[in-house]
Order: C-alpha cells, then structure tokens, then sequence
C-alpha cells in the first residue's frame, strides 16, 4: 500500500482518520505496518502490503504478532464467539479466498476487459477516466484491473484472501489501492466516491439488499452504483444447481476443486470443443450457433481454467440467491436511487445501474 490511500479509508467502527506506523517498506510501498484509528484506538495491520481492516483479523496473523510484540488471542475459536450470520460470511470467505488464489484461477486476460463491459453495461471505458471509484468484491483483480486500466482511481474491497491475488495482478497499477474488508463494516469514506460496482457478490451475502444499503453512504451526490446478481428467470437449472449444492456446499474444498477439474474436462471434451470445431466449418455455422446454449458459446472464448473457476464457484458458495427484475427495482426504490436501468445478462443474471442524488447526512 502506499500513504494515497490514506485519503480513503477510515476506521469501520466509528468512521475516523487512521493514523499510520510503518514498519517496513519496499520499492515506496509499505509491506507491513499498522492503522491506528484516533478515535476509538482500534489496530489493524498492514500485511504483505495490504491493510486488513478485519476486527480481530491480526490474531490470525501470529508471525507477524510475534514479531513485532502483539499479544495472540488464546481464547476460544473465534468460529465458536460467531453469530449465524458470522459464520457463513466466513464460510463465504474460505470458499472464495480458496477459489481465487489457485494457481489457475488467479489470471487476468485479455478476455476479461469485454467480460467486465458486459456486467457493467450501460456503462462504457470512457465513464472511468478521472473518478474515484469502488470495486465490491475485487476477487483477483480481473475487474478492477480494467477499471483502472480505463483511467479510474480504484481501492478494491474483498473479505477473502482472494485479495492477495488482486494485489499480485494489479501491483503494477499506482491507481489500485487494495484492501481486506467487511461489506458490512466499510472502511471508507462517506460521500466521497464517483461510483461504485459490485459484480456477482451481494447475491452471495446472508442479507444481500442490507450489503447493498451498507455501499450507498460511500457515494457522493450524483454517484453512480453498478450491481450484477444472478436471475430467477431459470427456475429449472437454478433448482437443479440448488439440489446439488446441498451436496457440494459440504464437500472440503480441495476435493471439490478435483471433482470441478473433473466436471470442466467433460464439458470441454464433450461439448465446448466439438463447438469449437463446428463453428469454423462455415457451412453449419449458422445452424450450430442457433442450436447450443449461450454458455458454451461463451466459455469457448475463454481458457479452460475459468469454466473450472466457474463450476467451483457454482457448488462451493455456501449461499446463492436469486432475483428478478421487480426484486431489483424496488432495492433501489428503497434506496431512493434515480435514473435506473436494469437490463438483463442472457437469463442468468441482471444488472442494474443507479444514480445516488442525495447527501448521506440528510434523509433519503
């Protein structure tokens, strides 16, 4: 991290400056240090170049503890003191911090720049250039990475160690800024950012529209919010992934990567090749591209290794919910959100685009 981000970040409990010692830095980046609010005295680290704005989270961290002379937390474990609610956000977290910290699931490509238009969609490149913006969810970086690419200053939020992954593909940006957060206990600023997206995580969330309301106090007047969630439009196939989630949401985690190796290889060998191949014989290209299903269109643009990522994603989440266009629009009724647009991705998902018009400090 470098002191930039200073300018963004408060402390998640009482929403003060924090005050900043540096332990170690490296090439002007700060490896290890500490945040100190200045109001409520509440610490946290910064680790491998990443401050991690989790209460409690330095405990988990007890080379760094030792090292320089913080006391470890023998109590219970902290599973145990969690609430419900709690738990399966951490649930959450193992799962996508596993998922994105593969080897093969932790690259970013080419491909991904239309991916991310896709999600976002009406908005264009030409939208980022000179605003501050908010990814919600970073994952590996393959969103916020075109984000900045597109002129945008950008802090990348995510409860995950999928957030070291980010930093790996986007250490090269000056304009990323990376941090290890709660949806739920934000520490940013309020009325301070041009936009904020968040693609294909509130969905995931115990209370999504409530992850939802937590991102609005960060917008300022007139700022923008970008969400993608999954759709009910396919009452079947998403009854038919829930059933078979019952199973797969229990299995440990690196078994369930080997089955979803397993399931990828069929899929690529028995249907996304021969598609492949079929559709450079121009004589059936018409008829074979109005025949199969828009996912295996899709996934033959990409490596094989995000239809891998995508399965784990899809058996592994401990929570998957569902939506359709009126669910949406009245999310962002409540939220007193203007001039929105809600479009849908094919039938698997919605995205939505809003406008916040109002100051936080007043009354929506």
């Amino acid at each position: 991290m470098n002191k930039r981000i200073l300018d963004f970040i408060v402390c998640p409990q009482c929403k003060a400056d924090f005050g900043l010692d540096i332990f170690y830095e490296e090439k002007g980046r700060i490896k290890e240090g500490l945040l100190a609010c200045t109001s409520c005295k509440e610490v946290y680290p910064v680790i491998d170049f990443i401050p991690r704005i989790i209460k409690g989270i330095i405990n988990t961290y007890p080379d760094f503890c030792r090292k320089y002379g913080f006391p470890i937390n023998k109590g219970p474990a902290p599973d145990i003191r969690l609430s419900d609610t709690e738990k399966l956000n951490r649930k959450t977290m193992k799962s996508f911090g596993y998922q994105w910290t593969r080897a093969i699931f932790s690259q970013v490509i080419p491909k991904f720049e239309d991916s991310f238009l896709n999600y976002i969609y009406p908005i264009q490149r030409d939208f980022f250039c000179g605003k501050i913006g908010v990814d919600i969810g970073c994952g590996f970086g393959r969103h916020i990475y075109y984000a900045a690419k597109f002129g945008a200053e950008m802090v990348g939020i995510d409860f995950s160690a999928a957030i070291n992954s980010a930093y790996n593909n986007t250490k090269e940006l000056p304009n990323v800024h990376l941090v290890q957060a709660d949806i739920y206990y934000l520490p940013l600023r309020n009325n301070y950012f041009d936009f904020i997206y968040s693609i294909g995580v509130l969905h995931h969330l115990p209370d999504p529209e409530k992850g939802f309301n937590a991102l609005l106090p960060l917008l300022r007047p007139k700022g923008n919010i970008s969400i993608w969630v999954y759709s009910k439009s396919r009452p079947i196939v998403n009854f038919t992934i829930e059933s078979i989630r019952l199973i797969t949401k229990r299995i440990p985690h690196k078994a369930l990567y080997f089955l979803c190796i397993i399931f990828s290889f069929m899929e690529w060998l028995y249907v996304i090749i021969p598609y492949k191949f079929l559709n450079r014989l121009p004589v059936i290209r018409g008829l074979i591209n109005k025949m199969v299903f828009k996912r295996i269109k899709t996934y033959a643009k990409y490596p094989f290794d995000v239809l891998t990522a995508d399965w784990f994603d899809r058996l592994s989440a401990p929570l998957r919910y569902y939506y359709n266009e009126n669910d949406l629009k009245s999310w962002f009724t409540r939220a007193n959100l203007k001039l929105v647009k809600i479009s849908p991705t094919a039938s698997y998902g919605w995205r939505v685009l809003g406008e916040k018009d109002y100051d936080y400090r007043e009354k929506p």
